[in-house]
């Protein structure tokens, strides 16, 4: 609510001024929002709102499009470092759409805070890169210390291997394929389908296998994927082992 209120007060002067020449605080560069609300971020496949910040310091396009370019500077620890910061400045577990990390700054010098950090902290797909996954990243952090994130449904949880499961059956049943060193792999995708199986083990055989841990079939819309995902593997010619 404190927030809407804000956005009511400074929204509409800010609009009115898009023309006017700003001078961004952190480059000394000029700029104007001009047909510039947006910018997009350094993959140059997503628009970063450029407006909202500009609610309460002058950053430039430039500015901000450089806060989610891929720092390399540093190492594991300076790495970890900086994602808990993240976490301090914002109040919030961050989450791999940092943009979204502005939205927790609702003032000039968190703003400004933020956007020098983010110019110095790896992007998400660097950390997975880094850590194996960007949850895993968050673990390592402190972040998470238990290595858990409940969800809306299930608790996000790291398997020995470090392997993201999705609930703690899941977790269970990854330890169990790692402690009997069975070779497998997590969230593997169905051939030329937008599906993916829990788990695909390496037997040496011609024959893929999948297996599945269907643990909420008395939702409708669950049961109906996962009878999909039974027929699919049928037609493609996939031994599955659902659970």
């Amino acid at each position: 609510m404190a927030l809407a209120k804000m956005c009511c007060s400074t929204l509409p002067p800010l609009m009115r001024s898009l023309e006017e020449t700003r001078r961004c605080e952190l480059y000394w560069r000029s700029f104007d929002l001009r047909g510039r609300t947006f910018t997009y971020a350094s993959s140059g496949s997503k628009f970063v709102d450029l407006l909202y910040p500009n609610l309460f310091a002058r950053v430039g396009p430039r500015c901000v499009a450089d806060a989610f370019r891929a720092y390399q500077g540093g190492g594991r620890q300076t790495h970890l470092a900086r994602l808990y910061d993240l976490f301090l400045l914002t109040g919030r577990v961050p989450i791999q759409d940092f943009d979204s990390l502005f939205y927790a700054c609702r003032d000039h010098d968190r703003i400004l805070r933020l956007i020098k950090l983010l110019k110095r902290t790896r992007t998400p797909r660097g950390y997975a890169e880094e850590f194996g996954s960007f949850f895993a990243a968050l673990v390592a952090a402190g972040i998470l210390p238990k290595g858990s994130k409940k969800m809306m449904i299930g608790t996000m949880v790291l398997a020995k291997d470090g392997h993201v499961c999705l609930s703690i059956p899941e977790k269970e049943m990854d330890d169990f394929l790692s402690d009997y060193h069975v070779a497998h792999d997590k969230e593997v995708r169905y051939p030329e389908y937008n599906f993916r199986c829990d788990w695909e083990v390496f037997t040496g055989r011609d024959r893929r296998v999948f297996i599945e841990y269907f643990g909420l079939m008395g939702n409708p819309d669950y049961a109906r994927r996962a009878h999909e995902k039974i027929a699919l593997a049928g037609s493609v010619g996939i031994e599955l082992v659902a659970l």
